[in-house]
């Protein structure tokens, strides 16, 4: 099976909804080189949500340089609009979606007016565009066929009161009802076909939060008092109940459900405890505490989670049983993507000390440290760990401070299985910007303009050289962009 890409530098903590004016966490995760198709996992296999998609189609291999394949102006979707980054770039049904904004800042979902378009990755030719509602936040995950966009009229019109109060150049609320909006509690759902971007509506009243299973079934949340009742709709129906004890009904404390890849769901909110429950049952795994924020749970490969509890670290399978435990108190967690030979590992940091500790995924054995000094470069700075993937740890020594300028005094490979140097590069790396296998792209700024550079992190082997056009980094699916351009890259 291809391995995935990543921009990020760990695993995907999966994807998160909030009804509220929260920021959606979403990674689409795309196959890797050779044009080998994705398969699904077994617990999505001949699921009606992933054959109402098309085939997701291979990205580029990046073991050969890259030449740009098409841009696209925001102009092309919406008149005097640009790109919202944050929210552009997610795949979907074989489709490139992408957000535009004309109006307000690129990242306010509240001023200005939105639009939604699905883009051919082929081609960059807009298939279909669409409005979408003042703020809208959209899932990562389709729902037979269709992007799931929610809005909270309660959040909005607490917030854009809030905001047309200070800016005499916004419409003033009417009665505490922004522009367009609606009175009463709920949350307003927006189901936009993928194919021809057609829209329909539902509200579900008693709703705080909502977010989409991974066939597609749409899980929800209620919270009353101290207590969250937990729906899911669709094939698989359910329902459960979660004490929150610290819970007081502020929308400033972060409700929330967080998808845990497909099997694991995580429900918050407050300052106390929250729960782990089972995706597919609704069944309570464990408590998980609630300050922290998301990264107290994340996904790791093989549908597995691990959690930091408020006494030690746990690992849990795909069904909820506890698979291993890490005793002592820690304060954070990442989790590294697997290379093609499926090694992967995850790393905890002690909360007394601050040191770190890795360990294999697999088996949970402790990795040897690796080494924060290497041959040739007595003065350097110490050397911290900037990413793993597969049997290989990435480290860089670097000197000064992030707001006075930073030097890369070089970047070194280690074998985290025994700790062995495989590699070390004198200087910056450049900016990273794809991570596909064990074949990284960064980009260089050199005196003729911005380049490509491809390395192999098993040997540190440079494998190719290109030139690129002034914008800012690219997505895991080699996707460049900026608020005046997109631009979409090929092997």
């Amino acid at each position: 099976m291809p391995t995935n890409c990543f921009t990020m530098d760990r695993w995907p903590p999966g994807v998160l909804v909030l009804a509220a004016l929260l920021a959606t966490v979403s990674v689409a995760l795309t196959s890797c080189g050779g044009g080998e198709p994705r398969s699904a996992p077994p617990s999505q296999a001949g699921d009606p949500n992933l054959a109402a998609c098309a085939e997701e189609p291979a990205p580029p291999d990046l073991s050969r340089p890259l030449t740009a394949r098409w841009r696209l102006d925001p102009a092309e979707i919406r008149s005097g609009s640009s790109f919202d980054m944050t929210r552009t770039g997610m795949r979907m049904c074989g489709q490139l979606l992408a957000v535009v904004q004309a109006g307000g800042s690129s990242d306010d979902r509240l001023v200005g007016r939105r639009t939604l378009a699905a883009v051919d990755p082929a081609s960059g030719s807009v298939r279909w565009r669409t409005d979408l509602p003042m703020g809208a936040e959209c899932d990562a995950r389709p729902s037979r066929g269709s992007i799931l966009c929610v809005v909270d009229p309660a959040s909005v019109n607490a917030s854009y009161c809030s905001l047309a109060a200070v800016d005499g150049g916004l419409t003033r609320c009417d009665g505490g009802i922004a522009p367009g909006g609606r009175s009463g509690g709920g949350i307003d759902v927006h189901y936009f076909d993928l194919r021809s971007g057609d829209r329909r509506n539902t509200r579900l009243p008693d709703t705080d939060a909502l977010t989409v299973a991974a066939n597609g079934d749409l899980i929800s949340a209620s919270f009353r008092g101290e207590n969250a009742t937990i729906t899911r709709r669709g094939i698989t129906p359910w329902t459960a109940e979660v004490r929150l004890p610290a819970w007081t009904g502020h929308r400033d404390q972060a409700l929330r459900l967080q998808a845990l890849g497909p099997d694991l769901l995580r429900v918050s909110g407050g300052e106390g405890t929250g729960a782990m429950l089972s995706a597919r049952t609704g069944r309570i795994v464990t408590t998980v505490p609630n300050v922290g924020g998301s990264a107290r749970a994340l996904a790791m490969p093989e549908a597995r989670v691990v959690v930091l509890q408020r006494e030690g670290a746990a690992v849990f399978d795909a069904d909820g049983e506890r698979v291993r435990e890490h005793p002592g108190r820690y304060v954070g967690v990442d989790v590294y993507p697997p290379g093609p030979s499926g090694h992967a590992t995850y790393r905890l940091t002690r909360e007394s000390t601050g040191d770190e500790e890795f360990f294999d995924d697999a088996t949970g054995t402790r990795l040897p440290d690796p080494p924060t000094q290497v041959p040739g470069y007595p003065q350097a700075p110490p050397a911290h760990v900037q990413f793993a993937r597969g049997t290989v740890t990435v480290m860089q020594s670097v000197r000064g401070y992030p707001t006075l300028g930073q030097t890369v005094e070089y970047e070194a490979g280690v074998d985290n299985r025994t700790a062995e140097i495989r590699w070390v590069h004198r200087g910056t790396p450049g900016t990273q910007i794809a991570v596909c296998g064990m074949i990284r792209v960064t980009r260089l700024t050199q005196p003729n303009g911005p380049q490509l550079v491809a390395v192999d992190l098993s040997s540190g082997r440079p494998l190719w050289t290109a030139g690129a056009g002034p914008a800012s980094p690219l997505d895991d699916h080699l996707l460049e962009g900026g608020p005046a351009v997109i631009t979409q890259w090929a092997s």
